[in-house]
């Protein structure tokens, strides 16, 4: 609702900073990075620079993979900033993922993707698989109505974790959570 009552005062004063700013901003909180971007970026170059809006430029920029611009961001936002204040530590990891996403970028690793079967893979979403470096076990979420967590989600439980056993054979074990 805010974002469409700014749009409209967008209509009407395109040029305003702080207005592209709130609009940007807004859009940045509703999971809508990438339309974030032009607002945010007209709003600094309106002359709007507190730390706040550098750092939500500089979170679009780091979601483009324009990590070059996300770091000067962030390191503007970080120049405004109290050395108190509550998202330096968030503000600094964050620049630290931008290092990383560059080593990354420029050394990528090759992933195989692959559906371990029935007896692992369900009819549920299942996220976030991890082998372990001995490769003798397999952890994951998933979001099954066997999970022990309480409550749901989108008519689905949350998620639970689980893990398998690799076999002498190599195949899994059925999961347990």
């Amino acid at each position: 609702l805010a974002s469409q009552e700014l749009r409209k005062g967008l209509r009407v004063a395109p040029d305003h900073g702080e207005l592209n700013a709130l609009y940007g901003k807004s859009l940045f909180l509703q999971h809508e990075q990438e339309a974030a971007y032009e607002p945010l970026l007209k709003a600094i170059q309106l002359g709007e620079n507190s730390a706040e809006y550098y750092w939500y430029l500089a979170q679009a920029l780091h979601i483009r993979l324009s990590l070059d611009s996300a770091d000067t961001f962030y390191s503007k936002s970080l120049d405004k900033l109290p050395k108190q204040h509550h998202l330096r530590p968030l503000i600094e990891r964050q620049r630290e993922q931008v290092v990383n996403a560059r080593k990354q970028i420029q050394n990528p690793v090759a992933v195989k993707l692959e559906n371990l079967g029935a007896g692992i893979n369900s009819r549920f979403p299942e996220y976030t698989p991890l082998i372990t470096a001995d490769e003798s076990r397999l952890y994951f979420t998933s979001r099954r109505f066997s999970n022990w967590g309480q409550g749901k989600e989108d008519d689905l439980p949350y998620e639970d974790v689980y893990y398998c056993i690799r076999n002498s054979d190599g195949s899994w074990s059925s999961p347990a959570n």
